[in-house]
């Protein structure tokens, strides 16, 4: 009995003991399990440590970076901010442009059309500018075969005024009156007419003219003889002793003829070589009140309004009669300041045989080649073809 009960406690040592033995081994096992998670742990924690270290520096380093960046991003935004307001104003300044632009095409086309009026116009302008001109030119001389009575007047002038190869121009003052030619001395006015230059065969139809139509019927006849008698002496009448003879001519005394014509204490002066002498009519200041036109004879040749101080020296007469007035630059002076209109003797106006000159305040002198040339290049310029 007692054996088996050592036995049994023996038993019960022995498997204390393996339990022991087990529970020794587990422990230790599990000791070094706690040692080597213990050493995990502390590795982890380590590594926790450094990860929070590395993310706290992190963290300073990314708020650095995120405020380097919102600061970039506000200064971006107000520059944005501020093109946007640039954007904004040039929209508007462009808008108002293109209002402009929109309005000058308008203004444009319309200048287009005023441009092709004036070209249409200043075509006309310059069309009746240069009949003009050529009005002057077709009135230069007398015409031929127009009318019996001119025709045989002229031949008149040739044989009844010309002697000894003087031309007396108080003898075609006296034909013009006195034979079938029949013009005489008549006011616009008077005859009841608006004041006009006539036309040399306008005169004729009409028989009469005032001072104007008068010279320039007078200096067609001088430039008709000139082109048939070139070299003939035109004389007009001055005073002096003795008696200037006017009709007819001297030659014919030796027939016997006692009964003429002749201008009392009066000589002859010549005016100089008709081939060498350009006609003209020339219009100045009379009185206070008026004026009155004549015939000028000189050597110098008026081409243009620059060149009408070419009348210098020229001889003044009076066609009506004949008589010799003086000479410009001495009895006469030429237009050259606006004073002139109020000084007696001043020419202001001057007829070639192809245009007018006119002396005009604030302007000068002007003639319808001067007009002509500035409405053709206007002309010109308007309907070139730019605005097409």
């Amino acid at each position: 009995m007692a054996s088996k009960l050592l036995y049994a406690a023996c038993a019960a040592a022995f498997l204390l003991l393996l339990a022991c033995a087990f529970l020794t081994f587990q422990f230790f096992s599990l000791s070094s399990q706690v040692s080597s998670l213990t050493s995990q742990n502390e590795a982890a924690r380590a590594k926790i440590a450094e990860t929070n270290a590395n993310f706290s520096s992190f963290r300073q380093t990314s708020s650095v970076k995120e405020a380097g960046m919102l600061s970039a991003i506000n200064t971006a935004n107000s520059k944005i901010s501020s093109q946007e307001s640039s954007i904004a104003s040039l929209n508007s300044q462009l808008l108002q442009k293109e209002n402009e632009l929109n309005r000058s095409k308008l203004d444009l086309n319309a200048q287009k059309e005023r441009i092709s009026s004036l070209a249409l116009e200043l075509g006309a302008l310059e069309s009746t500018i240069n009949e003009s001109i050529a009005w002057f030119k077709d009135n230069a001389r007398l015409p031929t075969n127009y009318s019996w009575n001119g025709d045989i007047f002229q031949k008149r002038v040739i044989s009844d005024c010309v002697d000894g190869g003087n031309l007396n121009l108080a003898c075609i003052s006296y034909l013009m009156e006195n034979t079938a030619f029949s013009i005489h001395y008549r006011t616009d006015s008077v005859s009841g007419k608006t004041d006009h230059l006539q036309g040399v065969k306008e005169t004729i139809d009409l028989g009469w003219g005032d001072c104007e139509d008068y010279s320039l019927i007078f200096k067609a006849t001088l430039n008709s003889i000139a082109q048939k008698q070139a070299n003939l002496a035109p004389v007009a009448f001055t005073s002096g002793t003795g008696n200037f003879r006017v009709y007819p001519k001297e030659s014919l005394a030796s027939t016997g003829t006692e009964s003429y014509w002749y201008v009392p204490q009066a000589k002859g002066i010549s005016l100089g070589n008709l081939s060498k002498l350009h006609t003209y009519v020339v219009c100045y200041t009379y009185s206070s009140s008026g004026g009155h036109c004549t015939v000028a004879m000189g050597e110098g040749n008026i081409t243009s309004s620059s060149e009408t101080g070419a009348l210098m020296g020229a001889r003044v007469f009076e066609p009506q009669s004949g008589q010799y007035l003086g000479a410009v630059g001495s009895e006469f002076g030429i237009c050259a300041s606006d004073d002139c209109y109020s000084t007696v003797r001043s020419i202001r106006l001057i007829i070639t045989d192809s245009d007018l000159y006119v002396f005009q305040q604030g302007t000068g002198w002007t003639g319808y080649g001067d007009y002509a040339e500035k409405v053709h290049n206007a002309y010109a310029w308007a309907g070139a073809g730019e605005w097409q």
